[in-house]
C-alpha cells in the first residue's frame, strides 16, 4: 500500500503544478459571431439550429455565406432556421439560394414551415426577382404558405402580383384569412386597378366573416383614387355597383352605411356634397333601423371631415334618432363637429317624452359634450318633467313581477339620473374652461370619463399644436370613448397642414402604442382608429 501511495503521490504533484504553470483556456465570448459560425461544424443538428438562431440574433451579417450551404441540409429543422436567419440579415446575395430551396412538392416534416419562412424572407429582402416564387406559392396546398406569399407580394409591390391577388379576393371560395390579407396586399401596393374588388369586399362575407376592416384600411391606402369609387357607392351612383349589391342580396343600409365609414377613413373634403345628399338616405322599406344606421354612420363621417356645412341638417335630424346607441354615436358626431348652433336641437330632443328613457338619457350625454351652462336649465326641466324616482315607479308598474324587467327598470332610472349629473358637471367644465387649453388638459386628469372624453373633444377641434401632447395623453386613456374622441383630434391634426408636420414627429411613438396595443381585445375598435392616424401620419 505505500508502494503504491509513492507511485502516484508524484504524479499527482506534477499535475498539480502544471495547473498554476499553464493558464485556463478562455471561454468563447457568446457575443462574438465567430464563437457561432465555428460551431455551424458541428455533427449535431441541434447545435447547429442553436448556432443559427444566435446568428440571427446578433444579426450576424458577416456569417451569410456561412449560413447559405445550410439551406441544403438534411434537416428541415436546420433549413427553416438558415432560411429565417438569411432574411433577418438582409443581404440579397441570399435571394438566389432561397428560391433554389423552396420545394412546394415535398410532403416531408418541416416542409410546409420551412417553405413559409422562406416565402417570408423573400418578402423581407425586398427582391423583385423573387415575385415568380412568390406567386407559384400562393396556389400552395398550405395556408401558411399561401398567407406568407401573400404578404411578402404586399411588400414587394410589384404589379405583376395585382391579377393574382384580385382573384383571390374575388372569388367565392376564398378562406377569410386568404382573402384578407390579400385585400390588404393590394392596398400595400397602392392598386387602384383593384379599386372595384376592394369596394365589394366592404360588403361581402364569407364562411362568417366580415372583411369591412380590411377593405376600408386598403381604401385609405387607395386615396385619392378610391374617394370617388366609394362615394359612388354611397350616394347610389354608381350603377355597376348596385347591380352587383342586389344580385349579392347585399343590403343597403349595409352598403350606405359602411361606404360612409370608409370615406371618414380616406378623409377626401370632395367626398362631402355626396355625404351631406345621403343623410336624407330613405330605406326602400322605411326600415327605421336601417335609417338610423346609415344616418349615424354618415353623420360621424361628416363630423371627421369636419363639414361645417352639414351642421343644420345634423342638428335637425338627431332627434329621429330612435335607437339609444345610434343616438349615443350621432351624438359624439355633433361633439366633434362642435356646431354650437344645433344645442337648440339637441335640448327639443331631450324634451321628446316619445324617445325612451335610455335615448334621452344619451341626449343628455350629447348635450354635455357640446353645450355650456346656458342648457343647466334644460336639465333641470328634464329632471323636473321626470324625476329618476317618477321614471322608475312607472316603468317597475309595466314590468310587474319580472325580474329581469325590474332590473331594466333600475338600471334606466339610475342610467338618466347619472346622465343629467354627468351633463351639469360638463356644463360647469366648459364656463371654467371655455377655451383654455391649459385648462382643459388638467381636465384629462378628471375622475369623471365623461368629463375626459369633453376635454379630449375641446382638445381636438381647434387645430392648436398646443392641444396636442395633451391628445397624446388623452390617447392612452383607460376608457375607451375617451380614447376615441382623443383619435378624432389627433387625425384632424395629421390632415391639415398647421399641424401636420408635428404628427409626423409623434408617428413613431403613436406606431408604437398600436403595436403594444393591437393584441388586446378590449381595444379592438379603437385600435383601428389608431392604425389609421399612424398610416396618414406617415404618408400624408
Amino acid at each position: 500500500m505505500l508502494l503504491l501511495r509513492s507511485r502516484f503521490a508524484k504524479p499527482l504533484v506534477f499535475a498539480g503544478a502544471l495547473s498554476f504553470m499553464v493558464p485556463a483556456c478562455k471561454e468563447a465570448d457568446p457575443k462574438n459571431p465567430a464563437t457561432w459560425i465555428a460551431k455551424l461544424d458541428d455533427q449535431d443538428p441541434k447545435k447547429v439550429g442553436e448556432a443559427l438562431d444566435q446568428l440571427r440574433k446578433l444579426n450576424a451579417k458577416e456569417s451569410v455565406t456561412a449560413v447559405v450551404p445550410f439551406l441544403k441540409s438534411e434537416n428541415n429543422e436546420v433549413r427553416e432556421k438558415a432560411a429565417y436567419a438569411l432574411g433577418e440579415f438582409g443581404d440579397k446575395s441570399a435571394v438566389d439560394p432561397l428560391i433554389e430551396a423552396v420545394d412546394l412538392a415535398s410532403a416531408a416534416k418541416g416542409a410546409d414551415l420551412l417553405n413559409k419562412r422562406i416565402a417570408e424572407s423573400l418578402g423581407q429582402l425586398g427582391d423583385p426577382k423573387a415575385v415568380p416564387t412568390l406567386l407559384k406559392m400562393t396556389n400552395a396546398k398550405s395556408n401558411y404558405i399561401q398567407l406568407a406569399a401573400i404578404q411578402s407580394l404586399g411588400k414587394l409591390k410589384d404589379p405583376r402580383a395585382v391579377d393574382t391577388l384580385i382573384k383571390l379576393v374575388e372569388a367565392d371560395d376564398t378562406l377569410p384569412p386568404i382573402r384578407k390579407n390579400a385585400i390588404l396586399a393590394l392596398g400595400e401596393m397602392k392598386a387602384d386597378k383593384a379599386l372595384p374588388a376592394i369596394t365589394r369586399a366592404l360588403v361581402i362575407e364569407g364562411n362568417g366573416a366580415s372583411f369591412f376592416l380590411e377593405s376600408s384600411f386598403a381604401l385609405l391606402q387607395l386615396r385619392p383614387a378610391s374617394a370617388a369609387s366609394v362615394a359612388g357607392i354611397v350616394s347610389g351612383s354608381d350603377k355597376d355597383f348596385v347591380t352587383w349589391a342586389a344580385e349579392h342580396k347585399r343590403n343597403p343600409a349595409g352598403y350606405t352605411a359602411k361606404g360612409a365609414l370608409a370615406l371618414g377613413d380616406i378623409a377626401d373634403p370632395t367626398t362631402i356634397p355626396a355625404l351631406v345628399k345621403t343623410l336624407q338616405w330613405k330605406d326602400p322599406d322605411r326600415n327605421y333601423v336601417y335609417e338610423d344606421l346609415v344616418h349615424t354612420h354618415v353623420a360621424e363621417a361628416l363630423s371627421r371631415l369636419h363639414a361645417k356645412e352639414a351642421g343644420p341638417a345634423m342638428g335637425a335630424q338627431f332627434g329621429t334618432i330612435t335607437d339609444a346607441n345610434m343616438r349615443e354615436r350621432y351624438g359624439r358626431a355633433l361633439a366633434l363637429l362642435g356646431d354650437k348652433t344645433v344645442i337648440a336641437k339637441v335640448e327639443a330632443a331631450l324634451k321628446d317624452k316619445k324617445a325612451s328613457i335610455t335615448a334621452r338619457a344619451e341626449t343628455a350625454h350629447t348635450l354635455g359634450l357640446l353645450a355650456d351652462g346656458k342648457s343647466k336649465a334644460a336639465l333641470d326641466a328634464a329632471r323636473k318633467s321626470d324625476p329618476p324616482a317618477n321614471i322608475l315607479a312607472a316603468c317597475l308598474k309595466e314590468a310587474g313581477d319580472d325580474a329581469q324587467g325590474k332590473r331594466v327598470c333600475e338600471n334606466g332610472s339610475k342610467g338618466w339620473s347619472g346622465a343629467l349629473d354627468e351633463a351639469a358637471a360638463n356644463l360647469a367644465a366648459a364656463d371654467e374652461c371655455k377655451e383654455d387649453v391649459a385648462c382643459w388638459t388638467k381636465k384629462l386628469q378628471d375622475p369623471s370619463p365623461r368629463l375626459r372624453e369633453r376635454a379630449a373633444f375641446e382638445l381636438g377641434r381647434p387645430l392648436n399644436a398646443a392641444a396636442i401632447d395633451g391628445l397624446m395623453v388623452a390617447a392612452q386613456d383607460a376608457k375607451n370613448d375617451v380614447r376615441r374622441a382623443a383619435y378624432f383630434g389627433l387625425e384632424w391634426a395629421v390632415q391639415n397642414a398647421s399641424t401636420q408636420s408635428i404628427m409626423k414627429q409623434k408617428a413613431d411613438a403613436l406606431s408604437a402604442q398600436y403595436e403594444k396595443d393591437k393584441t388586446s381585445t378590449a381595444l379592438g375598435g379603437v385600435n383601428e382608429d389608431l392604425k389609421r392616424i399612424v398610416w396618414k401620419a406617415k404618408n400624408l
